[in-house]
């Protein structure tokens, strides 16, 4: 029996990879000829998502007042000496968190943080992003929930979030000089598709070894949430709390894996957080046509899911590239144009454009079976045939692990509006003229 257990696991496990390609999937029509853009309410948030020190001055030049950056645990604490402590202990013990900040490093936040500051930008920072590159290390592996253990993890994340509110909430303890208050605060990561980005591989563990992680089980999940979301109120109750729900998982492929689909997180995490973001890229696998009116298809769907909770696009891209595969300059700007309108319209508090300078290169060899294969893949996600999609994953799964999750990230070289050498791209004006829109 142990065998045909496994052999379960794997089957599922390779679903669940194929599943993971989903990653921009979902409905929604093709975009219709772009009509006149509204003008935004005064609090609204337009800003730039990806961001490190070069997106500063980026960011001023193109006239967009908000970044939205993140404080890496890794960067803060690059190795945890030993997993001890429990959220009940810290709560405990507060002057663990003072212990705590006087101990590691703030370089890197600091730095970013001050220079967003300086400029007179406003942040909406994430904290305890939980994928393998952003963790500590651990016995020489990341230290994930399934490393060193569930409540190990929720206790030392709940340190580390509560010692990074403290240190940029202007309270005057603890605080790091010159840096204007923070308050927002975005909560790890697409946390509602922890499980898929596992399998994707940028989470551990990572494709087939995910199907018994942490990752997967939905009351951990809800527990690492309200951990954070403590955290940030314990350190300062008037913070403002996000999640950024991935939203490209169509509901019929999350319920043939068993798992909540997206408006079900948002209709059970939304009392947990006062602002729902929202993570659309309905073009990731497929070029055209653009879909720019789709994200405004998830922004009404998430508000009739949220209460009076604001709604906000806290992630939205097209890339440029690979030309391979269809992508060009014109088209992300004829996406972010489309995408932006949509929002708003749709009745959206903010947009965040996801990208300000990419690589503009990929490392997978893309063949024409790659390419076949793409449109196929892309049309069964368009259509939700999920039947399709199984058979696909079941029969080559080799394919699917070892070669084809390459083919579908090259794209993740493409995002920014400026490229490798420091030109600008056809978006780069648009943006440029969206952000003068603003009141």
């Amino acid at each position: 029996m142990p065998d045909e257990d496994s052999n379960l696991n794997k089957k599922l496990g390779f679903l669940a990879v194929l599943a993971a390609f989903s990653v921009a999937c979902g409905g929604g029509a093709a975009s219709p000829s772009t009509p006149s853009t509204p003008a935004p309410a005064n609090d609204f948030m337009f800003g730039l998502s990806q961001v490190d020190t070069r997106a500063v001055s980026l960011a001023s030049e193109l006239g967009v007042r908000w970044l939205r950056p993140a404080v890496r645990w890794a960067d803060v604490e690059p190795a945890l000496a030993r997993p001890s402590l429990t959220v009940a202990d810290v709560k405990a013990n507060p002057s663990l968190i003072e212990q705590y900040s006087r101990s590691v490093s703030w370089a890197a936040p600091d730095a970013l943080l001050s220079s967003i500051s300086g400029a007179g930008l406003r942040p909406f920072v994430i904290v305890g992003h939980g994928y393998t590159t952003r963790l500590p290390r651990w016995n020489a592996a990341a230290a994930t929930p399934d490393a060193i253990g569930r409540e190990l993890y929720l206790g030392h994340l709940y340190l580390h979030a509560r010692a990074v509110v403290e240190r940029y909430d202007g309270d005057g303890n603890l605080d790091a000089p010159g840096i204007a208050p923070v308050r927002h605060w975005q909560l790890e990561n697409e946390l509602n598709e922890a499980y898929l980005t596992a399998l994707w591989g940028w989470r551990e563990p990572s494709f087939e070894l995910a199907h018994a992680s942490a990752w997967q089980d939905w009351g951990f999940l809800t527990r690492l949430l309200t951990t954070l979301r403590d955290a940030v109120k314990d350190s300062d109750a008037s913070a403002l709390t996000a999640v950024n729900f991935h939203t490209d998982v169509s509901d019929a492929l999350s319920t043939t894996l068993g798992k909540t689909t997206w408006r079900q997180a948002i209709q059970q995490w939304s009392s947990l957080i006062d602002i729902v973001g929202v993570d659309a890229y309905p073009n990731y696998y497929r070029a055209q046509p653009t879909r720019g009116s789709v994200v405004g298809e998830r922004v009404s769907a998430a508000r009739s899911l949220a209460g009076a909770k604001p709604v906000i696009v806290l992630e939205a891209g097209y890339p440029s590239g690979p030309a391979l595969e269809g992508f060009d300059e014109a088209s992300q700007d004829a996406f972010i144009r489309a995408a932006y309108t949509a929002a708003v319209s749709a009745g959206a508090r903010g947009y965040f454009h996801f990208g300000s300078i990419t690589a503009e290169s990929h490392q997978a060899q893309i063949t024409p079976t790659d390419l076949v294969n793409l449109e196929r893949v892309g049309a069964a996600y368009d259509g939700e045939d999920v039947g399709w999609l199984i058979t696909f994953s079941l029969t080559q799964p080799d394919y699917l692990k070892g070669h084809f999750a390459g083919v579908l990230q090259a794209v993740e070289g493409y995002w920014g509006l400026v490229r490798a050498d420091g030109s600008r791209k056809p978006a780069w004006s648009t943006v440029q003229e969206l952000a003068r829109r603003q009141p």
